[in-house]
């Protein structure tokens, strides 16, 4: 069973989302096979800005990785993930419209405007998503 995340990137990620192997601070509980959606703040980049892709895990979080220097400072207990981009979406889905959205707008990492590296989420709040998603990008 899979888990889902949303990573909050900046626009230094969301500029290499054309690259087919990336990288990202996640907690140790992901696992290989975990799907994460990235999000870019308009802070970040006004173009960019929203979920733009879908990547799932190739290489879980570990402990004794000696990447995990690019995850001090980030807090919690966040390791290098390697992951694969699976989707790159050309209509994001952005802030204000989960905030409309009456499921959406009880996640942690909405009521939080986003103001963390990574968010779990659950499922359903994914099966939300992907059909926000579906339906902007037909």
């Amino acid at each position: 069973m899979s888990n889902y995340w949303i990573a909050i990137v900046g626009d230094k990620l969301a500029t290499l989302s054309t690259e087919k192997k990336l990288w990202w601070c996640l907690p140790l509980t992901a696992k290989e096979g975990d799907i994460v959606l990235t999000y870019c703040p308009v802070s970040s980049n006004v173009k960019r800005q929203g979920i733009f892709s879908e990547c799932s895990v190739v290489l879980a979080p570990q402990n004794k990785h000696p990447n995990n220097y690019f995850c001090s400072g980030f807090g919690g207990e966040l390791a290098y993930a390697e992951l694969d981009l699976k989707k790159l979406f050309a209509v994001h889905l952005v802030a204000s419209q989960m905030k409309k959205d009456p499921l959406l707008r009880e996640t942690s990492f909405v009521r939080k405007n986003f103001q963390a590296t990574t968010f779990p989420i659950e499922k359903s709040f994914y099966k939300q998503i992907d059909l926000m998603l579906h339906k902007l990008n037909e």
